[in-house]
């Protein structure tokens, strides 16, 4: 498990470090045994070329091919790192960071990003946050060079996987996984948690996925249909349904019409 180590500026932060690694089990578990060692401080982060154990939401496993972007950083227990909506909000710098790159991104709710490819769009990138005790810490893959097939996806995922490459060649083949993730520490430690906290959903709002047209919303309860209205502050999702508006916090979000 060779790796190498840099400490550098970054923002405002003063010798931040960042670990590369050739394989992992999963940057997520490097980071808790960093953490365990006394080693892993705020700001902090890990990347893997390749990860052996890539795990995403809801115990799935994360597809980790060369190429691409595995990470995870230690992040601060302030809001709204330490809310439920922090995919959401990382989600959202990721995409800043991308849109700068060239690529036409979207948030789609509640913590993956997509990327605009032909007529359509699809799914790069997606977050896992993880905590324990006063460990928080955010893992992320991002498809740069390749995507995971039809077959390596979740059964009735809403949206096909995608590559950077396969949204923006020319902009894709100017990166590396360095490269894009010292962009995104760079974004993400530039703004005050507590002015990121306030400002971060009105910016997400405007870059969701669907925002303005009609969706379909699976909660525990029922199904429901609406027009893509927005977001809370505190990252809930916000339907204009024929009953007037409606928040949810969670759930599955949809297009509208029958979904296979």
């Amino acid at each position: 498990m060779a790796y190498s180590r840099q400490s550098f500026r970054i923002g405002r932060l003063v010798f931040v470090k960042l670990r590369t690694y050739e394989t992992l089990d999963s940057t997520l578990s490097e980071a808790k045994r960093l953490f365990e060692r006394g080693e892993l401080l705020c700001w902090d982060s890990i990347l893997a070329a390749e990860q052996t154990a890539g795990r995403g939401q809801n115990g799935r496993s994360w597809v980790s091919e060369r190429g691409n972007l595995f990470s995870a950083v230690r992040l601060p227990l302030v809001p709204p790192f330490s809310l439920p909506c922090a995919p959401l909000a990382l989600s959202l710098v990721y995409c800043e960071t991308l849109a700068e790159f060239g690529f036409d991104c979207r948030l789609k709710w509640p913590n993956d990003l997509v990327v605009k490819i032909g007529a359509g769009y699809g799914k790069c990138s997606g977050t896992l946050l993880e905590r324990k005790g006063d460990l928080l810490v955010a893992g992320t893959g991002i498809n740069i060079l390749s995507a995971p097939l039809p077959g390596q996806m979740r059964e009735g995922a809403a949206i096909p996987a995608a590559s950077l490459m396969q949204s923006n060649p020319q902009a894709a083949r100017g990166l590396t996984p360095q490269s894009l993730w010292l962009a995104i520490m760079k974004r993400l430690t530039q703004t005050e948690p507590e002015a990121f906290s306030r400002s971060w959903h009105e910016r997400a709002a405007q870059r969701l996925l669907w925002l303005g047209e009609p969706v379909r919303f699976i909660d525990a309860l029922a199904v429901h249909e609406g027009t893509l209205a927005g977001l809370g502050s505190s990252g809930e999702l916000i339907l204009e349904t024929r009953f007037g508006r409606s928040s949810f916090a969670s759930g599955a979000l949809l297009p509208a019409g029958p979904h296979r």
